[in-house]
């Protein structure tokens, strides 16, 4: 969905982790924190990839104006990018975020995982 907002797929046919299979590690908590340089390239990735200046696109304002019309709504992604959360989505319904701050991991765990207890959203770990 975050393609529409400029964010490149990682996985499709000329996506970042095929045109550059090391990459992907650049995305993984463990690499990010076992490798100051990992940590840096993957910031840089973001910046010259647009993620970080990234905005919803209408399919992110479509799902988060669903609940207010009354449709519940509960959002499973591998998308790490917040664009739901921008577009006006509770954090809370968006299962699947994971966060890596540049001085140390900030995550959310949800709780529909059963991670145990402490892990949820909004909860740092």
């Amino acid at each position: 969905m975050s393609t529409d907002s400029g964010i490149p797929d990682h996985r499709g046919p000329q996506g970042l982790w095929r045109r550059d299979p090391d990459a992907e590690k650049l995305v993984t908590y463990a690499s990010c924190m076992a490798d100051p340089e990992v940590r840096r390239r993957s910031w840089r990735m973001r910046a010259e990839i647009g993620a970080l200046g990234a905005r919803p696109n209408a399919a992110h304002r479509a799902v988060a104006e669903l609940e207010p019309g009354g449709t519940p709504v509960r959002v499973v992604t591998q998308n790490v990018d917040g664009l739901q959360q921008l577009a006006g989505l509770p954090a809370h319904k968006v299962f699947g975020t994971a966060r890596l701050g540049p001085f140390g991991g900030v995550h959310r765990l949800p709780r529909a995982l059963g991670q145990g207890a402490g892990a949820g959203p909004g909860r740092r770990r």
